[in-house]
């Protein structure tokens, strides 16, 4: 029997914040039909002040984990709204140290690819985001993450419905034809 079968195509979407990440995995879960997990940290701070201390960030990651696990166990490809690198990154770009939980599962259950999102749209604040001016920066910090963990990407320049088709054609060359 052949395992990769068997085995979960994580696609991750990652990069900056204020880079379409939401809007593109939107998209792709309503148009392609695939299983999407919500970024969790923003259905977190809806209710909540925004907090950088690394106990919150520690939960947000947990969370996030947990419904990537609860969906992987459920279907064959899912889309991530953002990823574990993201909290990564975050943490770093705050002084707070990487917890050994976030590492294990980067390492352990990766993503079988990523798309990473060049930070080519304006910047809209919307009570969030807090890093207009250091876009391109985090930008280079998330594509030597995806290098480090040798998660194959797409980095993603295109504007629009370009921007839509780069993605559905990277993720068509993974999906497994039935």
């Amino acid at each position: 029997m052949d395992s990769s079968k068997n085995k979960v195509i994580k696609i991750g979407i990652t990069g900056p914040e204020c880079c379409g990440k939401t809007s593109l995995a939107q998209r792709l879960h309503h148009e392609l039909k695939l299983p999407m997990v919500h970024e969790y940290a923003r259905s977190y701070f809806e209710s909540r002040p925004i907090s950088n201390q690394k106990e919150t960030i520690y939960h947000i990651a947990q969370e996030q984990i947990k419904l990537e696990n609860e969906v992987s166990a459920l279907h064959k490809t899912l889309i991530c709204d953002s990823d574990l690198i993201n909290i990564k990154i975050w943490l770093r770009h705050y002084n707070q140290p990487i917890p050994d939980f976030i590492e294990h599962h980067l390492r352990t259950n990766p993503y079988s690819f990523s798309l990473l999102m060049y930070p080519n749209i304006p910047w809209v604040s919307d009570g969030m985001r807090a890093n207009p001016l250091n876009r391109l920066s985090l930008y280079k910090q998330f594509e030597a993450e995806l290098k480090l963990y040798n998660i194959p990407y797409l980095s993603i320049h295109e504007m629009e419905e370009a921007r839509y088709s780069a993605a559905v054609g990277a993720i068509q060359t993974l999906i497994p034809k039935a």
